[in-house]
This record gives C-alpha cells, sequence and structure tokens, in this order.
C-alpha cells in the first residue's frame, strides 16, 4: 500500500495548475506539470538552499548591476545531495510506528485510535467472500494441486456444469480458445468454457475432491511451477477469458475467499516477528481495508474487489501461514475474530473507516488532503516519532545522502540548469510540499512535493538538502487552516431499481457547516455535474435520495465550496468526497413448483415455474441436492411468456429436493444489470 502521491498543485504564479493524478486502490500513482517563469524583477533575491560536495552555500541579495560578474563568479553546482526519513504515502497507520507503540506496551485498539483520528474499534460482521485477483491479464495459467500430508491433492475443474477430477500433483493449464478458456491435461483438450472454477481438496467449498488438507498451486505463463509462492489454501479459483482494454484476449483468476479469516491469514504486509499488537493492529486495518473495497462492489474489468499487490493490499496467500513465523501471524488474525462472523474493525462515527497504511514517516503522519486532496476526518497528521527510531525503523528511520547530478534535478524541473533550490514549504508532516528551483539566468519553476520526489527517485517526500537542518526534527506543530471534511455513503450499497437509495453523510466541523447547503454532483458525459443542492443539518448531516430510472452504474459525489471568503482567502476551504459508485440493478425472482408431488419410480417429474423479469430464450439451471451439495442436472430455456418446464426422471425411491437458479444476465466488466437469484426449494416424493 506504499506510495508517495499528493495531490498538490504546481504553482508559480497564482492560479497556474498543471496537474494529472490517478489513485488505484492503495497505491496512488501521480504524474504532475510544472511551469517555467522569467523573471523580471530587477532584484535577484538568491536564497542558497543547496549544498554542494565540499561547498557551503552562502545566502545572497544580488543587486542587478552585479549580475553579471555574479553569474561569472558562481559555478554550476555539479550535484546535489539529499537526505530524509520515513518511506511511503505516510496517511493513516505507520507500521513502524505501530511496531514502536507495541514494543513499548500498547495494545492493538490504543495504536489503531492514535493513529486513526475520532475512531473506535468494535466488532462488525466480515464473513462475506473477497474476490482477489491473482492473475491478471495473463494468455495461460497452470495449476497443480498439492498435499498437505502424504496424500490429497485432487483437483476438480467445473466447466459448462461438467466436473472433470484430476490426481493430487497433476498439471492442468487453462489457456484462451477464441471466447472460451481451454482446460489442457497431457497435451490433450479436456474441455472448454467460460468461466472455468477450480476446486480443491481440503477446502469449505471442495465439490468431490475430499477433505484431505492441500494447496491450489497456480501460476501465470512466465512463472515456475516449481518455485516457492502462488499457493492458495483456502476457497476456490474461478479463470475467465475476457477482451482487455488493448482489444486483446486474455485471462484473469480470482481466488474467492472468506474475508474473516481465509484472506487475512494471507496478508504479507508485516513481518510475522514483530510484536503482537502490531501484528493485530496490522490485521484490523487490513480488515478495514478489505471491507471498504467489498462494499464498493466488483470491479470492472478484473471481476474482483482487490488484486493481490500494492495496487490493493500485498496477499501472498499459504505462503504468510506457512512462513517464517506464520504461527504468529494466524494467532493476530484469529484473535481479532470476535466471533465465527465477526472481526475488530475501526469505526469512525458508526461506519468502516478506510484505514489506509504505509512503512514509515518522517516522524508525523499526512493529512489525507495533504496527499490526494480530499480531507478525511479520521486521517489526520499525529505525533509518529517511532519512525525515526531506528530500533523500529531501522531501514528508513534516516536515508540519504542522495546525490542527483545536475542533469538530473535540471530536468526535474525542465530548467536549462539549476543553481538553487528552496524546499522550504512543508505540510503539517513536515514533508515537502512544494519545492522551488531557479536557474542561471532566473527563470524557476514550482513541483508538487511528489513530483519532485518522484521525478529525483527520493524514498520519501520527508527529504531535505544534505548538511543543512532536517525540518523533521524535533517539529513543532504546524498550523493549518480550517478545512472542511466529507463523510458519505449509500444505504443500501446495491440499488435494486426502482427502489433507489439514499446518499448520506457527514460534514465537518458541524458548527460551521450547519445551515450551509451542499452539492449532490453526478458523473455525466466525463465531467461532473451539479444533481442537487442540500441543506446541511444542525448536526452536520445530510441526506440525497438517489432514484435511477433506469439499470446501469452511476457515480455521485459531494462538494462543499469554500466559506467566508476574501480576497486573502477562505476562512473555510472547502471539500469533495470520494466519488460513490451506485450499481444500479434488477434482480431476477425465480418461482417454482411441481407439477405433481408425488410421482412413480421411473417416472419423470416436472418442474416448471417462472422468472420475472421475462429475458426470453435465456437459461434456467435445474439443481438437486444430493450428497450435501447441490448439483446441476441441467438446463431449460424461458420462454417468451417468462415460463420455464424442466423434465427430470429421479432414480430410486424416497424424497427428492430440487431448485432453480437463474444465472446474472446482460454482464460487462464483471458488472451485472440482471442479477442471478434461486427459486424456494421443491420436493418431489418417488413411490
Amino acid at each position: 500500500m506504499d506510495s508517495q502521491g499528493d495531490p498538490l498543485t504546481c504553482r508559480c504564479t497564482p492560479g497556474a495548475a498543471d496537474h494529472a493524478a490517478t489513485r488505484r486502490g492503495g497505491r496512488v500513482v501521480q504524474r504532475r506539470g510544472h511551469r517555467v517563469v522569467k523573471r523580471r524583477s530587477s532584484i535577484r533575491r538568491v536564497l542558497a538552499l543547496v549544498t554542494v560536495p565540499g561547498i557551503a552555500a552562502a545566502c545572497l541579495v544580488v543587486p542587478a548591476a552585479a549580475q553579471a560578474a555574479s553569474a561569472s563568479v558562481a559555478s554550476l553546482p555539479s550535484s546535489f545531495s539529499f537526505s530524509g526519513s520515513g518511506w511511503g504515502h505516510g496517511v493513516g497507520l505507520s507500521q513502524s510506528g505501530a511496531r514502536g507503540q507495541a514494543q513499548e506496551g500498547r495494545t492493538s485498539t490504543q495504536i489503531l485510535t492514535h493513529y486513526f483520528t475520532g475512531t473506535q474499534v468494535k466488532p462488525v460482521a466480515d464473513a462475506m467472500d473477497l474476490r482477489v485477483n491473482v492473475q491478471f491479464d495473463v494468455a495461460s495459467v497452470r495449476l497443480r494441486g498439492e498435499p498437505l500430508g502424504s496424500s490429497g491433492g485432487r483437483v476438480e475443474v467445473n466447466v459448462a456444469g461438467r466436473s472433470y477430477a484430476f490426481a493430487g500433483r497433476s498439471v492442468v493449464t487453462l489457456r484462451n480458445a477464441g471466447s472460451s478458456v481451454q482446460v489442457v491435461s497431457a497435451s490433450k483438450v479436456i474441455a472448454s468454457g467460460n468461466p472455468v472454477v477450480v476446486r480443491w481438496s481440503g477446502t469449505r467449498d471442495s465439490g468431490a475432491t475430499g477433505s484431505l488438507p492441500s494447496v491450489l498451486n497456480l501460476v501465470g505463463p512466465t512463472g515456475s511451477i516449481d518455485s516457492s509462492g502462488h499457493r492458495y489454501r483456502y476457497g476456490k479459483v474461478e479463470v475467465r477469458s475476457r477482451v482487455n482494454g488493448a482489444g486483446v484476449r486474455t485471462l484473469s483468476a480470482v481466488n474467492s475467499v472468506r474475508l474473516h479469516d481465509e484472506y487475512l491469514l494471507g496478508i504479507g504486509e508485516m513481518p510475522s516477528s514483530w510484536p503482537m499488537a502490531a501484528l493485530q493492529a496490522q490485521t484490523i486495518a487490513a480488515r478495514n481495508y478489505a471491507l471498504v473495497r467489498y462494499q464498493a462492489g466488483i470491479r470492472p474489468g478484473c471481476w474482483c474487489h482487490v488484486f493481490d499487490d500494492t495496487r490493493d493490499q500485498v496477499f501472498v496467500g499459504y505462503g504468510k501461514e506457512a512462513g517464517a513465523s506464520g504461527s504468529r501471524w494466524r494467532q493476530a488474525v484469529l484473535r481479532t475474530a470476535v466471533s465465527a462472523t465477526t472481526g475488530q474493525a475501526v469505526l469512525y462515527r458508526g461506519g468502516v473507516a478506510q484505514t489506509f497504511y504505509s512503512s514509515s514517516t518522517g516522524g508525523r503522519t499526512q493529512n489525507s488532503e495533504d496527499v490526494w486532496g480530499s480531507a478525511s476526518p479520521y486521517l489526520r497528521s499525529v505525533d509518529d516519532h517511532w519512525s525515526r527510531d531506528k530500533r523500529y525503523n531501522p531501514s528508513f528511520a534516516a536515508w540519504g545522502p542522495r546525490a542527483r547530478t545536475q542533469q538530473q534535478v535540471a530536468k526535474a524541473f525542465a530548467l536549462p540548469d539549476v543553481v538553487r533550490l528552496d524546499l522550504t514549504s512543508r505540510n503539517a508532516s513536515g514533508a515537502v510540499r512544494t519545492a522551488k528551483a531557479w536557474s542561471s539566468k532566473g527563470a524557476y519553476a514550482v513541483l508538487s512535493g511528489a513530483t519532485f520526489s518522484q521525478r529525483l527517485a527520493l524514498t520519501s517526500r520527508w527529504n531535505f538538502v544534505t548538511g543543512t537542518t532536517d525540518p523533521m526534527a524535533a517539529k513543532a506543530p504546524v498550523a493549518v487552516p480550517t478545512a472542511y471534511a466529507l463523510t458519505t455513503g449509500v444505504v443500501p450499497g446495491a440499488v435494486v431499481v426502482p427502489a433507489g437509495a439514499t446518499v448520506s453523510g457527514l460534514v465537518l466541523p458541524a458548527s460551521a457547516s450547519k445551515g450551509k447547503r451542499v452539492v449532490i454532483q453526478k458523473w455525466i458525459n466525463r465531467q461532473w455535474k451539479p444533481a442537487a443542492s442540500i441543506t446541511v443539518a444542525t448536526n452536520g448531516r445530510y441526506t440525497y435520495r438517489a432514484a435511477p430510472s433506469s439499470r446501469g452504474n452511476y457515480l455521485f459525489r459531494v462538494w462543499k465550496p469554500s466559506d467566508n471568503c476574501t480576497a486573502k482567502g477562505c476562512a473555510t476551504r472547502g471539500a469533495v468526497s470520494a466519488p460513490l459508485r451506485l450499481d444500479t440493478a434488477q434482480r431476477y425472482v425465480v418461482g417454482a413448483s411441481a407439477a405433481s408431488k408425488r410421482v412413480k419410480k421411473g417416472s419423470f417429474a416436472t418442474i416448471q415455474g417462472k422468472v420475472t423479469p421475462t429475458r426470453a430464450n435465456s437459461r434456467v439451471l435445474l439443481q438437486r441436492f444430493t450428497g450435501g451439495a447441490w448439483k446441476t442436472l441441467g438446463s431449460a430455456t424461458v420462454r417468451t411468456s417468462g415460463r420455464f418446464t424442466y423434465a427430470t426422471r429421479p432414480s430410486g425411491t424416497g424424497g427428492f429436493v430440487y431448485r432453480v437458479w437463474k444465472p446474472s444476465d446482460q454482464c460487462a466488466s464483471g458488472v451485472c444489470l440482471l442479477k442471478a437469484a434461486v427459486s424456494s426449494t421443491v420436493t418431489v416424493t418417488v413411490a
């Protein structure tokens, strides 16, 4: 989840800005522009804040008449040297800080409520299945079931309603074949379809593979199946073929696991040898992050809630549990479970907080708006002096010096050369807010702290020129302007047409926002357009009824304009919430009954019913409960009336239990506008 991104606008003159930012899950990728301005002043003020190896630069004020002489005397520095501390974006939990606090005796709850302002740690439901993308945009994958004991490892591959069994340690290849996924074993094509579902023995959804503990070894086309890693103990794997953004058909593999334990046991974000309270804090933060992603819905293109890498959280599967001190990590995960279906989570005013985390800071964490532009009431800058302690952060308590050539620095600022730098503009955490550079001819450029640090490949934004005073050392609190902070959410998370949903949230501080108005904006034709203006209640809350008239996906956000503005600025800065996606869909309703509840042995049993809304020529699947699981017997076509009929001949006598499943339809990029449904059970007695 580490990143050094920052949405700060680059400015050389008031209002001049050129920037672009992209945020993906837990990572932030920034591309920040610059502007070069030729100075017209007759006096050049030189703030020499650069230390050149072997040269201590002095502060100068140079009259215009002396410029030529000055230029002839002063030589361009051949290189620049930078030092600093911390690593990562610095918003929310500091992992090194958690380690230090745990070592000093604080509990996981104390650690989390320190880093997430105004929050509480309480149990929430977390037993849902989370879809984790473990292979993305690949031509093929190979898999092999491997026993964790002397026997086991059986694999079942389900394609188009049929199951194919493979013995332990058999290698199976799944590859693209037109619009389908082809199943290949021993150079022979076994089956093809889309998607392909893989189960293995010892999981809670093992199919017919048995209960012997096993792992699924799954690797992409360039990896070695015999190498370490890429082994999955829990859940099942779904492999789908799709056309990617480049127009190429590729495969994606998703491991569907229970968030409560199966997913968290595979999180590889913190060494398992660290203090138990730190491990528990990391577990809870990871649970929160996953819950927020789950609530956001399945992401288009990957059919997943999260990726298994730093686009979200690093998920290493069974490798975490089976690795060094893996039993301690397992213990930490289980200790944060309150019941079989609930686990501890960080809550802000009753809602699940988005608990970002990163490796370490320069002594204070970042305000969220200083990194991503949007203020959050619980992502505030707080003390993190533990990150400056080498006992807890041996690699990044202090880093540097890092030498950069004259050419590298000039290129970063798009100047012909650089004679001086100014890194004194800092945000509340002490990280560089803006970096300024001047050329030998008086032109200057300004970069955001994020862009400056990224272009020069510096470890973090908590940096300074080597040889000058470390601005993060024993840092005094920084006064920052008051800013609104917005929270927003939707109930329910997935909207069912035409019922709609209520978008609600909070504008802080409530004392300043009460009676003011927020603007509900909707994403239309690639731009945000106002949809409504809502008055904020005395407690700072607002509500908006969103009732889309048709199925689809809608994006909303909430904007609170700045208040009490004068020519000198605004007393309270405005804020914009994160975008909120409403997945407007309609769920099928399936009714089913038996034409006759009793039939003679050898006779057909007819299951009939109706699906609404009607989608003629689509298919329903008849399933029978047998062997402790639902098995698909076949399919029937839905007629224009919405009705269907399926005849099956039960073998044997006794009670036979059936149900009808209507799969989702009108699906694209992992989002379905007509959602799957299942009928109530139907029992037929055969005598």
